[in-house]
């Protein structure tokens, strides 16, 4: 019969391109230590002092990463508290900047009736009657036509009453 391989048969091993050497022959070293039977392979009954270590080392792991997630989530908090502080702190200068704006042409508006009252109220009766006559005819007129007349107290109807006829 023709040549047969043994069954057991181990190719040597050789260390991957492009890894460290001396890390994959470390590697080597310690599955041969865990290959307690010499059987070219770890069963999990010869695993157990590195099972132990993976497991400590994976909640070592976890550990950092939640120390790291809490530390990321007080970091964005405090960065978010801090957006909104300046955000808080711009809309209060625009507030105030609107306030004052408010208050200034209320100033304004209020300066501006109160020099109209006083106006009117120093009219004498020509004056009053010339201020009625440029309101009612939009000109400087003798006469006012009635559609004129019309079109300023169409909406002034309730102010008919106070007015007194006198002939």
């Amino acid at each position: 019969m023709g040549q047969s391989y043994a069954k057991n048969r181990v190719d040597v091993l050789k260390c991957p391109e492009g890894y460290d050497k001396e890390n994959f022959r470390q590697i080597c070293l310690l599955f041969d230590k865990l290959d307690n039977d010499s059987n070219l392979g770890v069963s999990s009954h010869e695993l157990t002092d590195i099972a132990q270590l993976h497991v400590k080392n994976c909640n070592i792991r976890l550990e950092a990463r939640l120390s790291s997630t809490k530390k990321d989530n007080e970091r964005e908090c405090h960065k978010l508290d801090s957006i909104f502080s300046e955000k808080l702190a711009l809309l209060n200068l625009e507030l105030e900047k609107n306030k004052n704006a408010l208050a200034t042409r209320q100033l304004n508006e209020t300066k501006r009736i109160e020099e109209q009252i006083e106006w009117y109220s120093g009219l004498d009766e020509v004056g009053k009657c010339k201020a009625f006559m440029k309101v009612v005819s939009g000109a400087d007129q003798d006469i006012i036509d009635f559609q004129s007349f019309f079109e300023y107290m169409k909406h002034r109807t309730d102010d008919i009453d106070n007015i007194t006829y006198t002939k």
